[in-house]
């Protein structure tokens, strides 16, 4: 027999609650040995209720009761839809694959949250959600200030900031940047222009132009004011899928309440990727306009591409290429594609500057060391063999490129990797600029090989180089094991 809805159980709106120990009919009370016979009241008017409920034929479970007496409170125009989807789902009409678009349009069409273009200068009013946005942003970026991983080394920071404000233009003094350590690809805005560039970046950048085009996307975000934009799309999309969750519980269907998050989860992201194809345009012509390369911030996602292929994972390598509703950012082909036409219709207008890379290799050079130290610890090791071979390539910094070429094999230890870091870390020690590590490690393997005389060697020049090695008495301790072994 079909159910019938909450809208037509007249008996389930207008039937009484019977007062505090007020008597009941006989054949409204508990059956005998009932465990209500002799319980407290509120399950005598948990129990009636159940009854009420059901009279009409309708289920007994006393979660989809409270749904429904929590349903009744929803506006008519949020009934009408219940009523709508309730016979729909009786026709068989309605299918998961059909409710998902269905559901994200309706709340593409009913939350319009279109915020203009920001003002040099701007400030929102105290009374706003964009200034409770703002405060909070706010005390994010004292978190981030007192952080340990805020590089704080002036010449880089004045690096960066020259570039964001060669991009950001005008709203410049809108901006303050923050380079953080974290060994991602990352940058992020916040709406009271607080902005994040993560040492991943600046890592995996090959030049200024690549670096002024994210930068240049990210000035876009906050003068198109995406944050708080976005803010409000979550905010108020949130609120009509808990009423449609609450409706479709009423109707007896609460399977389409996974269904309806599922598509609000689908259109607060869809708004998302328009949000980032709109930064990737504005990005684009502020970087040209700044006397970028244009053709660079294609070049940002291809190389971000390869090094996805390159992963030891499977999961990262197959992510690139899967649809999903719920990505941020436009999908990648996509992103090329259509970077590639931005930029061939607005030309190159480079003016000579760091077409070579030189000026951002210098910037980076003195974190160079620490930063593969802590992208060698994220344990992909094809990501990290793909980005070191690569920036091999550009013919600098040799040393340390190669020191953190033979401890990505030393780690993944996998066959014939034992032989492939001795041959790095052999090819860093010829170069200037490798890290005292370099004769340890080469220390460690011709001791591991019963080579006396090159461990000798190798232990000494690392003692020499760092005088201060917080493992200085363990390599002397090898030291003297190996000398007496003479």
């Amino acid at each position: 027999m079909p159910m019938t809805p909450i809208w037509a159980c007249s008996c389930s709106r207008t039937a009484p609650t019977p007062a505090r120990g007020a008597s009941r009919p006989a054949s409204s009370r508990p059956p005998s040995g009932s465990p209500f016979r002799r319980v407290s009241v509120w399950r005598w008017r948990r129990w009636w209720i159940s009854r009420r409920e059901t009279s009409c034929g309708c289920p007994i479970s006393w979660g989809t009761i409270r749904a429904r007496r929590r349903a009744r409170r929803i506006s008519s125009t949020a009934c009408s839809a219940m009523r709508l989807s309730r016979a729909m789902q009786s026709a068989g009409a309605i299918r998961i694959a059909a409710i998902v678009p269905l559901w994200a349009g309706l709340l593409a069409a009913c939350t319009t949250t279109d915020v203009a273009s920001r003002e040099v200068g701007a400030t929102p009013n105290l009374d706003t959600d964009e200034a409770g946005l703002w405060r909070a942003m706010e005390d994010r970026e004292e978190e981030i200030r007192r952080s340990p991983r805020l590089n704080a080394e002036p010449a880089l920071n004045a690096y960066v900031s020259e570039v964001m404000c060669r991009v950001a233009d005008e709203y410049c003094s809108d901006i303050r940047v923050y380079v953080l350590d974290q060994p991602y690809f990352n940058a992020s805005m916040a709406p009271n222009g607080y902005s994040e560039v993560w040492s991943g970046l600046l890592l995996r950048a090959e030049n200024e132009h690549q670096l002024a085009f994210v930068l240049g996307h990210e000035a876009a975000h906050f003068v198109e004011n995406h944050s708080i934009e976005q803010w409000r799309t979550t905010r108020n999309n949130t609120g009509l899928a808990t009423v449609f969750s609450l409706g479709v519980a009423a109707a007896g269907a609460p399977e389409l309440s996974n269904i309806g998050q599922l598509a609000t989860l689908a259109s607060i992201y869809g708004f998302s990727r328009e949000n980032e194809r709109e930064a990737d345009a504005l990005g684009l012509r502020f970087q040209s306009d700044a006397g970028y390369d244009p053709a660079a911030a294609a070049e940002v996602w291809r190389r971000l591409v390869e090094e996805a292929e390159a992963s030891s994972f499977e999961e990262v390598r197959e992510r690139r290429a899967r649809a999903n509703i719920f990505a941020t950012h436009p999908l990648t082909s996509e992103r090329i594609e259509t970077l590639d036409a931005l930029a061939g219709e607005l030309g190159n207008p480079t003016r000579g500057r760091d077409a070579s890379g030189g000026r951002h290799a210098e910037a980076i050079a003195p974190h160079l060391h620490d930063w593969l130290d802590q992208e060698v610890q994220r344990g992909d090791y094809g990501q990290s063999l793909h980005l070191i071979e690569r920036l091999l390539a550009r013919g600098r910094d040799q040393g340390v490129l190669n020191h953190h070429l033979g401890e990505v094999y030393r780690l993944r230890d996998e066959e014939g990797d034992e032989a492939r870091a001795r041959e790095a870390y052999a090819a860093a020690a010829g170069w200037p600029d490798a890290p005292p590590e370099t004769w340890r490690q080469l220390g460690l393997l011709h001791r591991a090989a019963g080579e006396r005389a090159p461990a000798l060697a190798a232990f000494r020049t690392y003692l020499d180089k760092r005088p201060d090695a917080p493992d200085r008495a363990f390599i002397e301790h090898y030291i003297e094991n190996l000398e007496g072994t003479s």
